[in-house]
């Protein structure tokens, strides 16, 4: 698929809660079977308790949900504004039942609230608003398993992952999969390393399933995302599965390549 067809297919994949559209039928008026198609919802807006700023919540339904009374896994991820479309647009095209949800960066500061939300201690109010809000109003709308939550991010945002993995209470975590990538560790290497410790003074188990994904070209940090993964490795959490892959390509176009790798482990 070119990238032209690809970003055509995208488009034509954007549907909001209220009307499904499909691509392509010209002037075609045969209702769409609700059975075969997704559903983005992109009206979402949440206001933080924390820091009252107002965050746009994007959330993609896969095809099936409208006619279907079974619970789905989840896929929280961070930056809607860049990855909401591409990320949700790759689980429809590969066939996996799972919810997205991807929290933007407020619709009045574009993108500067990550240099905030991403990093602590911003990071652990924003990861108040993400449990004690977002996930509750979310999870009260829609049909989600609570013990098949996963946290995604990439750059800051793979930052916020692995801060999160480190905050989380030992004996209440809200997720079960972490997915960082090309995290922006050299941001705060002296937090993390401290953040590290002090989950290993309290807890030598840690349930969950983390995939550390670095770049190795161009603006890649795969040398302070391979310190990250060292601190993790040397610890040897009981319970804790973890993988590392270093892609051969840059920052941004690691994205989806590792994207895939998660998704067909985590959804196989």
């Amino acid at each position: 698929m070119t990238a032209l067809q690809r970003a055509v297919r995208q488009l034509c994949l954007v549907f909001t809660v209220s009307l499904l559209v499909a691509c392509g039928g010209g002037g075609d008026s045969t209702p769409i079977d609700p059975a075969t198609q997704p559903t983005r919802d992109t009206s979402l807006r949440i206001q933080s308790a924390e820091t009252q700023v107002r965050y746009p919540i994007h959330v993609y339904l896969p095809p099936g949900y409208a006619t279907s009374t079974r619970s789905y896994p989840v896929l929280y991820t961070m930056d809607a504004e860049w990855w909401f479309l591409p990320l949700s647009t790759e689980i429809y095209e590969q066939h996996k039942d799972v919810i997205v949800v991807s929290v933007g960066n407020t619709d009045s500061q574009a993108t500067g609230r990550r240099w905030i939300d991403y990093q602590m201690p911003g990071a652990a109010a924003h990861y108040r608003f993400l449990t004690q809000q977002v996930i509750p109003e979310v999870e009260a709308r829609y049909r989600i398993d609570p013990a098949q939550r996963t946290l995604i991010g990439h750059s800051m945002g793979g930052l916020f992952a692995g801060l999160v993995l480190l905050m989380e209470d030992p004996a209440k975590r809200y997720f079960a999969n972490y997915i960082s990538q090309d995290g922006s560790f050299w941001v705060q290497e002296d937090v993390v390393a401290g953040m590290e410790a002090a989950l290993a003074q309290r807890t030598q188990s840690v349930p969950a399933r983390l995939f550390l994904y670095s770049a190795s070209e161009g603006d890649g940090n795969l040398k302070w995302v391979e310190p990250f993964r060292d601190l993790i490795a040397a610890r040897n959490y009981q319970n804790l599965v973890y993988s590392y892959e270093a892609f051969p390509t840059t920052h941004s176009g690691m994205v989806i390549p590792s994207f895939r790798r998660a998704i067909a482990a985590l959804y196989p």
